[in-house]
């Protein structure tokens, strides 16, 4: 999928799922239907899981920025724990969401960038990186987990897993990108084993939010260079 084309995809998705996310996560809204609940759940089990360990981490000597921001949950919210927080994402539709949540909350340490992984005007090293839901939209993985080396020495990622046969399945529907511009989802050893090939050391990998009768949940993994 070439770049231009990407980008237009999110304008279109930011446009049509707004402040989705912070919707769902500050429980201001129910943003799916009744038959979606399960896929609103397995996300706020996702942030929940994110927010722990960056409480962690988080202290007012760090720079967090979290590549694929959306409209901007994890910088706005975070924001108060450290020196500052950047969000970067694609979608300058997403970014206006962004700026206006951390505005109305009067945020003046945090910086919203448009951009992709090889091409993001952070201008400095960050202490913290959150990747989250985003390498699977990303055609070379490998390339995009190297790049991130250059910027942080922490990165809290996290991907969509899938059983083989869904994935095989879906890959047979849609050869290239399904829908929500995923190139693939992961399974559990095969994602560790790409962390490490391309050099992260992996602290902590867990399977997130997988009911017995899933076939589909999040991975999560916290590394280290």
């Amino acid at each position: 999928m070439a770049k231009q084309e990407s980008r237009q995809m999110y304008e279109d998705e930011a446009e049509h799922r707004g402040n989705y996310f912070f919707d769902i996560y500050e429980g201001r809204k129910t943003a799916s239907p009744w038959y979606l609940k399960w896929y609103d759940q397995k996300h706020i089990d996702r942030k929940d899981w994110i927010q722990i360990r960056l409480d962690k981490m988080l202290d007012k000597d760090k720079i967090f920025c979290d590549v694929g921001c959306s409209s901007g949950y994890f910088p706005v919210t975070n924001a108060s724990k450290v020196k500052k927080a950047i969000g970067v994402d694609i979608s300058e539709e997403y970014l206006r969401y962004a700026r206006r949540n951390a505005e109305r909350r009067d945020i003046n340490n945090c910086e919203f960038v448009q951009g992709i992984i090889g091409d993001m005007e952070i201008g400095q090293k960050v202490d913290v990186i959150l990747f989250t839901q985003v390498l699977e939209h990303i055609k070379d993985d490998k390339e995009a987990l190297i790049g991130l080396k250059d910027v942080t020495d922490t990165l809290i990622v996290t991907v969509p897993g899938m059983k083989p046969w869904a994935e095989k399945a879906r890959l047979k529907i849609w050869p290239d990108t399904d829908p929500s511009g995923h190139y693939r989802n992961y399974f559990f050893h095969e994602f560790k084993k790409l962390l490490e090939d391309t050099g992260w050391n992996v602290q902590e990998i867990q399977e997130i939010s997988k009911g017995k009768m899933s076939f589909n949940w999040i991975i999560g993994a916290v590394c280290t260079r």
